[in-house]
């Protein structure tokens, strides 16, 4: 692994009660796009807020460059930050705005025209904020974060609030800049598909942990490919009993198709619950056809796992007369 450019160690962080994240250990290497994903309320938000430096954990430690975040500017000049939902002054014009900006960071009038080029707004330098699009925005929040020439730039679902057209606009400008321009990425997000077009790694969080971390194309290989179309001479005849079995999910119709998600370790026990299931309903079994898995499938079990996990240590540690 490369060097990281953040690191937490054991990290923990509590809310009173809740325990929002629960002794995390990641590293994210220099020279990366990574995405943290993971459903609202995993921890994706306050995980940033610590490697920012705007919340102490409880428990553990945390790099940013390898120093401590915590009332640190001169560790935090070398990073931006997009926001899901940010915020502007919209009676100003964006040169206007990115002028306030770049007072803050010391930086002149050609590094505001170059930046704006760069994100595509160099014809809506006289635009007033107020009345730029969703994409527009987004991408007047990219120019800010790379305004001051950051190292890495932390993204809080920045596709949150984009139409499919402007969140694709936008990720191709995320990777344009990684590649071009050497920026680092860390994405958080809860829509996955798109992800997968720009990160290079990942780590899925859910409940407070981090549940599988690593590159794409290494968790695809580990976990293989569970995706299953199953076709049958009667398909509503058998979904009900398929959807019934422990390590199924995902499962839905696809015209006459049936299409499913099954547990890592089960592909033997499938098909011979398929065939008793088809033989019981008198259903001829027609194909049955193993599918790549995309990123939002390897999401949903590696989800479906943890809850598994989780189940099932509820049950262990549940006291017994």
């Amino acid at each position: 692994m490369k060097n990281p450019v953040v690191s937490l160690n054991n990290v923990t962080k509590r809310f009173g009660k809740v325990v929002a994240l629960r002794r995390i250990s990641l590293e994210i290497p220099t020279g990366t796009i990574f995405g943290l994903i993971g459903p609202n309320g995993a921890g994706k938000t306050t995980m940033i807020k610590i490697i920012l430096g705007l919340l102490r954990p409880d428990e553990g430690d945390v790099k940013l460059f390898g120093k401590d975040p915590w009332d640190n500017p001169d560790v935090l000049i070398n990073v931006g930050v997009m926001h899901e939902k940010p915020s502007f002054p919209t009676h100003m014009t964006c040169l206007e705005f990115l002028e306030r900006v770049a007072e803050i960071y010391g930086e002149g009038k050609s590094r505001i025209k170059e930046v704006l080029e760069t994100v595509g707004l160099a014809n809506s330098t006289n635009r007033r904020i107020g009345a730029l699009s969703a994409g527009m925005l987004q991408r007047l929040s990219v120019a800010q974060a790379m305004l001051h020439n950051p190292q890495l730039i932390i993204a809080d679902e920045p596709a949150a609030n984009l139409d499919p057209a402007d969140r694709l606009e936008l990720l191709n400008l995320i990777s344009k800049l990684h590649h071009e321009e050497k920026v680092d990425f860390l994405i958080s997000s809860h829509i996955i598909p798109e992800l997968a077009r720009v990160c290079e790694e990942v780590a899925i969080i859910d409940n407070g942990r981090i549940r599988i971390r690593g590159k794409l194309s290494e968790l695809f290989k580990k976990l293989g490919p569970l995706t299953y179309r199953v076709t049958v001479s009667y398909s509503s005849k058998i979904l009900d009993d398929l959807s019934k079995l422990p390590y199924v999910f995902n499962i839905q119709l696809e015209g006459p198709d049936i299409l499913l998600n099954i547990e890592n370790g089960y592909e033997n026990q499938f098909y011979s619950d398929l065939s008793k299931i088809a033989d019981q309903k008198r259903v001829k079994i027609i194909g049955v056809e193993s599918r790549s898995t995309t990123l939002e499938q390897l999401f949903m079990r590696v989800i479906k796992r943890g809850e598994m996990i989780e189940k099932k240590k509820s049950i262990s540690d549940t006291p017994r007369d």
